[in-house]
């Protein structure tokens, strides 16, 4: 079972950790030189402590950290802004299980960015119903338009459902 809690201001560097080893492992980035690398480190974490609240630690039983995600509104919906998983707890099944959830507990359409280079996650997306909005260079914008029957009903008899995750 994963346990998922709010991040709090002690959680900061771990996220930027994870978050520019995400942007860092890309092919994209490879290129880049120092300054426009610092560029990056500098806006990652103030984009981190700006929207601390929309940050998430995925734990499991023991407490330990396994991965975070951030959702933040977007749009017409919401918008998958970050998900990583620790190396050791990679092909299991987690990554997959958050971004369900995040579907389920959300009826309106999710948005993501997603570097060409990480074809695995790509292929996952697209398995989940995500479909290729935009494209740059380096990166695909992708929308889930989240419109299943039962968030259609939810939505239309005005069901309310509080943001939880189902994690087993």
């Amino acid at each position: 079972m994963l346990n998922i809690r709010k991040a709090e201001l002690n959680d900061v560097d771990m996220l930027l950790d994870m978050k520019l080893d995400i942007i860092l492992s890309s092919e994209e980035i490879a290129e880049l030189d120092k300054r426009e690398l610092e560029k990056i480190v500098n806006y990652s974490e103030e984009e981190i402590r700006e929207n601390l609240e929309d940050y998430k630690i995925i734990e499991d039983n023991d407490k330990n950290v396994i991965g975070i995600f951030a959702l933040f509104d977007y749009d017409d919906g919401k918008l998958l802004d970050t998900i990583y998983v620790i190396n050791s707890s990679r092909k299991k099944g987690i990554g997959t299980k958050i971004i369900k959830n995040i579907i389920l507990n959300n009826y309106q359409p999710i948005y993501l960015w997603i570097y060409k280079s990480n074809k695995l996650a790509v292929k996952l997306y697209e398995r989940l119903n995500f479909k290729i909005k935009e494209e740059t260079d380096t990166r695909y914008f992708m929308k889930n338009e989240n419109i299943s029957l039962i968030n259609h009903i939810k939505n239309s008899i005005g069901v309310g459902i509080t943001y939880g995750l189902i994690l087993s």
